[in-house]
């Protein structure tokens, strides 16, 4: 069982540290709208944020085929 103390929990916690913030997935026609989403990308790319979060406001991610999920990655 981990627990806090451990090497790998403490390496986890370091990363996810600060301001990330979720990301709505734009769709359009029942497809991801990638155009959008990189808009969105680049629009936050040069605020004070340390990470975005993909597919996961509303439980989207779960609707996505490998494709979709992928492009949202590119």
């Amino acid at each position: 069982m981990n627990t806090p103390e451990q090497p790998a929990n403490r390496s986890l916690r370091s990363l996810l540290q600060g301001l990330w913030l979720p990301l709505i997935t734009p769709f359009r026609n029942g497809a991801l709208d990638e155009a959008s989403l990189g808009r969105l990308v680049r629009h936050y790319a040069g605020k004070p944020v340390d990470g975005l979060i993909l597919a996961a406001t509303s439980g989207e991610g779960m609707t996505l085929d490998a494709v979709s999920w992928n492009g949202s990655l590119h």
